[in-house]
């Protein structure tokens, strides 16, 4: 063999779906097979440049072009050499015979949270507050009163003057839509195992060697062992150390919280109230101690600054307008993940993943 293996790369989760192939070679020199049209032994000239135990005087041992010979794994629940493809469709020969392998998908999407129109909100009646000083100064308000549209607010006994604040916007709510989960299948097809091929040669390789082929191009084969149940490191001291890269069987075998946070609508944050861009001018009537008069006293607008009360009524004919804004949204996050609760298979093998 070459020198010593690179030492095994970091374990990472990845949620990254990719399709590969995969054929047993089995366990033996003897017994060993492989997937005919997968493998292509054609090459095979016992070259040399491989030897079985790196030292100096060792005997040369090689295979053909594109192949390496490949150590069996040792004893520990290890089975193989296994040629991993990466590919993307079913292996030749073994459309209906083969052993298939599933990766995680634990993706989710969101469809994005919308508000509808704001309904059911209205305006306040702006309120008049009353001041025993004639200034409105701070500290000496008497009364407050609200000031309906169309009917009188007759003037506090304690007054001298008033102001009438802005109309202010109240109630209204939005009905919130989005927030649809869009997930695919928990498990996704990703190796298939093909049984039934001829024999694999052993070559020039020294004894508990087979010849495999190397990993040199994104769909060439990648020599890998396997063991059931999840391994948390490739064997030592062999070739196969990159990994260990795990794979499921069972794609109905797992728990799937995925899901969207809901969607929500907060009261409507930009309503407003309002008379306009400059304000209507409303009148300041006479009051005969019960109703307000017909006689204008002079004009004020709403909202008002601080006029003088003079014992004169108050009312306004104009209703404030309601812009009910829009409402502001939140939720439609995804969540959850997916939990296989089946045993998974561990792959470790002699290359990196292409």
């Amino acid at each position: 063999m070459t020198g010593p293996a690179a030492p095994a790369p970091p374990r990472t989760k990845s949620f990254s779906v990719w399709l590969v192939r995969a054929s047993i070679l089995g366990a033996g020199v003897a017994s060993v097979t492989a997937c005919s049209v997968l493998l292509d032994w054609s090459g095979y000239t016992g070259g040399l440049g491989l030897h079985g135990d790196g030292g100096d005087d060792a005997a040369p041992v090689g295979c053909g072009t594109d192949q390496q010979c490949a150590v069996l794994p040792d004893a520990g629940g290890w089975e193989g050499p296994i040629a991993l493809y990466r590919s993307d469709g079913v292996p030749p020969q073994c459309a209906s015979n083969y052993q298939p392998y599933f990766v995680v998908d634990a993706s989710i999407s969101c469809s994005p949270c919308t508000c509808g129109t704001p309904e059911g909100g209205t305006c306040a009646s702006p309120t008049v507050t009353f001041y025993s000083d004639p200034n409105c100064k701070a500290g000496t308000a008497c009364d407050k009163a609200p000031l309906i549209t169309n009917a009188c607010t007759k003037p506090a006994a304690c007054g001298q003057a008033f102001d009438i604040g802005s109309p202010v916007p109240e109630g209204g709510t939005c009905a919130p839509d989005g927030g649809v989960p869009t997930k695919p299948s928990p498990f996704v097809l990703a190796a298939r195992a093909c049984p039934d091929v001829p024999p694999v040669p052993q070559g020039s390789c020294a004894a508990g060697q087979v010849c495999l082929p190397t990993a040199a191009a994104p769909t060439a084969p990648r020599v890998c062992i396997r063991h059931t149940g999840e391994v948390p490191a490739c064997p030592a001291g062999s070739p196969y150390q990159y990994g260990p890269e795990l794979y499921y069987t069972d794609p109905d075998s797992a728990t799937d919280t995925r899901a969207c946070t809901a969607c929500t609508c907060e009261a409507p944050g930009t309503a407003s109230c309002g008379y306009g861009g400059l304000g209507p001018i409303d009148f300041r009537y006479n009051f005969d101690g019960m109703n307000c008069t017909i006689v204008p006293a002079g004009g004020f607008s709403i909202p008002s600054a601080c006029s003088p009360l003079n014992g004169q009524g108050l009312q306004t004919s104009s209703a404030p307008d309601y812009d009910a804004g829009h409402c502001f949204v939140d939720g439609g996050l995804p969540q959850g993940t997916v939990t296989p609760t089946g045993a998974p298979t561990t792959f470790c093998c002699t290359s990196q993943a292409p």
